[in-house]
């Protein structure tokens, strides 16, 4: 059996999950967020750099400098961009949605939303991949790290 919807149709299906979808988030400053991703992508650049954990990380994710020396850089941090702008104006809908106003609060959700999504990934790669626990240390750290800056830029911007 085949079906032939109009695009009049497919609109109406789906406008209703559109306009439910963005009465249920919050306005986001936009231009926070895009401030907070360059933080957040600098502290990536710092923090997996061979001098802070980055010749660790290559150890214990088994990569070689060889590795890297075929990564397409623009591709890499185009990706890195993307993920870190949808991070960054999520964990704050989420922030926005509980009401928590205090710098403390404000972290606090930060922390709990971290907990929920990057812990048990890494939790999965363990169990999974066999990632070595030092190897979730390096990753979890620098993506709670990465949630604080980006609520704290976002939820403190005032121009």
């Amino acid at each position: 059996m085949h079906f032939v919807v109009s695009n009049e149709i497919a609109f109406d299906i789906i406008d209703p999950f559109i306009t439910s979808f963005s009465m249920i988030l919050p306005e986001v400053n936009l231009v926070a967020v895009c401030v907070s991703v360059v933080f957040t992508m600098l502290l990536g650049m710092v923090w997996y750099s061979k001098s802070v954990f980055g010749t660790a990380w290559m150890q214990l994710s088994g990569l070689t400098d060889t590795d890297f020396a075929n990564v397409n850089m623009k591709r890499s941090f185009g990706i890195g961009i993307v993920a870190s702008a949808i991070m960054a104006y999520m964990v704050n809908a989420v922030v926005m949605m509980t009401g928590a106003s205090s710098v403390s609060e404000v972290l606090t959700v930060a922390f709990y939303v971290w907990l929920a999504t990057v812990i048990p990934g890494e939790l999965h790669g363990m169990a999974w991949e066999k990632r070595p626990f030092k190897l979730l240390l390096i990753n979890a750290s620098n993506a709670l790290l990465t949630y604080l800056i980006a609520v704290f830029v976002v939820q403190n911007w005032a121009f």
